[in-house]
C-alpha cells in the first residue's frame, strides 16, 4: 500500500497523496474475491436482463445464452444504422480539466 501511495504521489505532479477507502485499512484476498464475485453477479444479472429496467439495453455478441445476444453481422448492421458522430469536439475550460464532476444518486454519507 505504501509503495502504491508513494508511486502515485510521485507521478501526480505534486498533488496530495491518494487516500485509500475504509479509513486506509488494507483489505485482503478474501475481501477482494468477495467484491469480484459480487460484481460478476451484477454483470450476469445485467446481461440476462434480471431485475434490469426496460431502458437498459444489454445487446451483445458474446454471451450466447443471454436474451440480448445477436450475431456479429446483426451488430454491424445495427451500428451502421446509427447517425454519424459529430466531428466537433466540445471545448473544455482549462480551469476544469483537473476536476471530476459526479452526479450523485445517493447522499455522500452513504458512499463514505
Amino acid at each position: 500500500k505504501q509503495w502504491y501511495q508513494r508511486r502515485v504521489a510521485i507521478t501526480a505532479g505534486g498533488k496530495p497523496m491518494n487516500e485509500f477507502g475504509f479509513n486506509g485499512e488494507w483489505k485482503g484476498r478474501d475481501f477482494a474475491n468477495k467484491i469480484i464475485k459480487e460484481t460478476n453477479g451484477f454483470w450476469k444479472n445485467l446481461v440476462l436482463n434480471k431485475g434490469v429496467t426496460d431502458d437498459v439495453n444489454a445487446t451483445n455478441t458474446t454471451v450466447k445464452d443471454s436474451p440480448g445476444n445477436i450475431s456479429p453481422g446483426d451488430a454491424a448492421d445495427l451500428l451502421n444504422r446509427q447517425p454519424k458522430a459529430s466531428s466537433t469536439v466540445p471545448v473544455v475550460s482549462s480551469s476544469t480539466q483537473d476536476q471530476c464532476f459526479v452526479n450523485r444518486t445517493v447522499s455522500e454519507a452513504v458512499c463514505a
